[in-house]
C-alpha cells in the first residue's frame, strides 16, 4: 500500500488521492490498481475524453475533447479549449488550480497543463487527434 503524499502547503497534513483501477482509454485487463498522482492524472484525463453527459449519473462530467478538433484551430479556439480543460480539472476536488497551454500542429492538439493539488504543482500532458487521445506525461 502506498503512503499518502505530504502536503507542501501544510506539512502537518497528508494528501490521499485514493485508488482506482488502472484506466486511461480502456480498463487494464490485469485489473491493477493505481494510487497517488497517477490516480489523479488518469482521472483528469478521463474527464477530458468523456463526452459531456456521457455518465448518466453525472450530466456535468466530461468535456469530449475530440469534439473540439477541426482543421486549422485558431488561437482564439485554442484559448477557449485551454479554459475548458482547466474548468473541467477544477471539478475534481483534489485539484486546487490548473493552467493549460494548448498547441495545434499537423492535426495534433497537445495540452500541457500545470495542475496544482494539495502537494503542489505538477505537469500533465495530453495529446489529442481526431482518431485518438493519449496521456503522455504526468509529474510526480
Amino acid at each position: 500500500m502506498t503512503q499518502p503524499y505530504i502536503s507542501l502547503t501544510n506539512p502537518t497534513t497528508t494528501v490521499n488521492y485514493g485508488s482506482d483501477f488502472d484506466c486511461t482509454n480502456d480498463l487494464n485487463p490485469a485489473l491493477t490498481l493505481v494510487s497517488g498522482r497517477l490516480c489523479l492524472a488518469q482521472a483528469l484525463y478521463r474527464r477530458l475524453i468523456t463526452p459531456r453527459g456521457g455518465l448518466f449519473y453525472d450530466p456535468n462530467y466530461g468535456l469530449g475533447i475530440q469534439n473540439y478538433l477541426n482543421a486549422g484551430l485558431t488561437p482564439a479556439q485554442i484559448a477557449r479549449i485551454n479554459s475548458l480543460c482547466d474548468a473541467e480539472y477544477l471539478k475534481d476536488d483534489r485539484v486546487i488550480a490548473s493552467q493549460t497551454q494548448g498547441t495545434y500542429l499537423t492535426g495534433v492538439l497537445t495540452l500541457v497543463s500545470l495542475v496544482t493539488d494539495g502537494v503542489g504543482p505538477f505537469p500533465l500532458t495530453v495529446a489529442v487527434t481526431s482518431v485518438t487521445t493519449a496521456l503522455l506525461t504526468y509529474g510526480t
